[in-house]
């Protein structure tokens, strides 16, 4: 058997022997869950109120909140509604906290939902100038940080 040498630093002890870091985390956690749960009821409330914009098949699909730890080493909290997901299309939002990061709400398309509805909300979201919305252009559609090589300003630019 090979003894491992681990030696914790000062700090690190300090937050090892801190049991309410952890029991904090958790509650905010499980506070975002719920917050989740609530926005997607909202959703669906809204849904059912007005003449839908969205695809009936995709509403056939219940909600799904999702909880992690390790998206880049951090725990995150993700709600998917209006969901559809097949092996060549894509239609959901998807709101997502990441500890530590952000909040976001993503619209995913993919396949035949892009080519129905993708140039029509890239210039929406295009034609004004200083737009909080971004673009992906990664082509893995299942990064969600905002570094330079995933997300990018909305603008012409990105377009061209």
């Amino acid at each position: 058997m090979v003894i491992a040498n681990v030696k914790l630093s000062k700090a690190e002890l300090m937050l090892v022997c801190d049991e309410q870091i952890i029991l904090t985390k958790n509650n905010v956690i499980n506070k975002v869950y719920q917050l989740f749960g609530a926005l997607n009821d909202h959703f669906i409330g809204q849904i059912k109120k007005t003449e839908t914009i969205f695809p009936l098949e995709i509403l056939t699909w219940s909600p799904k909140i999702y909880k992690g730890e390790q998206y880049r080493g951090l725990p995150y909290v993700m709600l998917d509604y209006p969901r559809y997901f097949s092996k060549g299309d894509a239609f959901a939002i998807r709101c997502f906290f990441w500890w530590g990061k952000f909040f976001s709400i993503t619209l995913h398309l993919a396949g035949r939902f892009a080519l129905m509805h993708g140039s029509t909300i890239l210039s929406m979201v295009c034609e004004k100038e200083n737009s909080p919305w971004h673009i992906c252009v990664n082509k893995d559609p299942w990064q969600h940080h905002f570094e330079t090589d995933n997300y990018l300003p909305a603008n012409k630019d990105v377009l061209a």
